[in-house]
């Protein structure tokens, strides 16, 4: 019993990463805008306001996930973020939205890719949706 448990919620995970990635892939060709970040959630989710924009906007780090600031290294990878881009000028490459709402992207400052300096400093790992079976 508890193996068709694990494999309900191994299955009904992927489906979830799966539908992520889909969305993803609607959008064809890439955004390029402005902004600078007004609050840092964690060390892989930021909040961009656009020139001319008085709300913000959610965005998630492409290609890379840090822990949630509940979870151990969550502050550190939060304040390493900080340090990066807090009120700071930024350039994003909007790639997408997924599931939760939020805009999928790359985050630069002085051409600086912030998710591969997070992965290079190790407050963050490098990862990609899964769609296929692996090796």
């Amino acid at each position: 019993m508890r193996a068709w448990g694990l494999a309900c919620v191994l299955f009904f995970g992927l489906g979830s990463v799966c539908a992520q990635q889909a969305q993803l892939n609607k959008q064809a060709k890439s955004e390029v805008w402005t902004g600078w970040v007004s609050w840092v959630m964690d060390g892989d989710t930021v909040l961009v306001v656009r020139p001319g924009q008085q709300e913000p906007v959610k965005l998630r780090l492409d290609a890379v996930d840090a822990p949630e600031a509940c979870q151990p290294g969550g502050a550190a990878a939060r304040d390493a973020m900080i340090a990066l881009v807090l009120r700071k000028p930024v350039q994003v490459q909007l790639l997408g939205h997924d599931s939760y709402g939020r805009d999928i992207g790359r985050l630069s400052v002085d051409g600086v890719d912030l998710g591969a300096e997070m992965v290079r400093s190790g407050m963050a790992w490098a990862y990609q949706f899964r769609t296929g079976r692996g090796p």
